[in-house]
C-alpha cells in the first residue's frame, strides 16, 4: 500500500469523525422558550467576548510564560474551547428565539412581504453554516491546526437583531 493512501484514509477517518462530534454537539444545542419580547431580552454585546476569547493572542501569552507545562497548556486551551462552547450554546438558543419571533412577524405580515421568508431561510442557512465551520475549526484546534473566527456568525446574528429591531420599531417586517 503507498503512503499516499494511507494518509488519504487517516485523513478521511479524522474528517469522519469530526463530523460525526459535530454532528452530535449540534444536536445537543438547547432551544430557549421565547419569551414576550425576546428582541428586548436579547444584547449582541454579551457574545463579543467570544472572539477575545478563542484568540491566539491568549494562547501566545499564556505558553510564553515561563513555568508552564505542556499539561497546563493543553488544559488552557481545552477549558478555552469549553467556555466558548458554552456561549456558542447561548447564542445557538438565542438565535432560535430570535429567529421564531422573526417566522411569527413574516407570518403575520401581509402578502406582499412574502419574499421576506426567502431572507429569513437564508439567514437561518449562514447561521448553521457558520456555525458548523466554526465546530470544524474548533476540532481543528484541538488538533493544534488553525484558528476559531466566530465574526461571521455573530454578524449573522446581528443582521437577524437588525431585522427584528426594524419590523418592531413600526415600519413593518424588514429582513436584510
Amino acid at each position: 500500500m503507498s503512503t499516499w493512501v494511507v494518509i488519504t484514509s487517516i485523513v478521511a477517518a479524522l474528517f469522519a469523525a469530526a463530523l460525526g462530534i459535530l454532528l452530535i454537539r449540534m444536536l445537543s444545542y438547547r432551544r430557549r422558550p421565547a419569551g414576550e419580547n425576546a428582541l428586548s431580552d436579547f444584547s449582541l454585546s454579551r457574545y463579543q467576548v467570544m472572539t477575545e476569547l478563542i484568540s491566539g493572542e491568549d494562547v501566545q501569552f499564556f505558553s510564553g510564560q515561563k513555568g508552564i507545562t505542556r499539561s497546563q497548556y493543553r488544559r488552557f486551551k481545552h477549558n478555552r474551547r469549553r467556555i466558548f462552547r458554552l456561549y456558542l450554546r447561548e447564542l445557538t438558543a438565542d438565535f432560535h428565539v430570535l429567529h421564531g419571533q422573526a417566522r411569527e412577524m413574516v407570518a403575520d405580515a401581509p402578502k406582499e412581504n412574502s419574499h421576506l421568508v426567502g431572507s429569513l431561510f437564508r439567514l437561518q442557512m449562514d447561521f448553521w453554516r457558520f456555525l458548523t465551520m466554526i465546530e470544524v475549526q474548533l476540532v481543528m484546534d484541538r488538533l493544534g491546526l488553525g484558528t476559531v473566527d466566530s465574526r461571521r456568525l455573530l454578524e449573522t446574528m446581528n443582521l437577524l437583531q437588525a431585522s427584528l429591531a426594524g419590523s418592531s420599531a413600526g415600519s413593518g417586517p424588514v429582513m436584510v
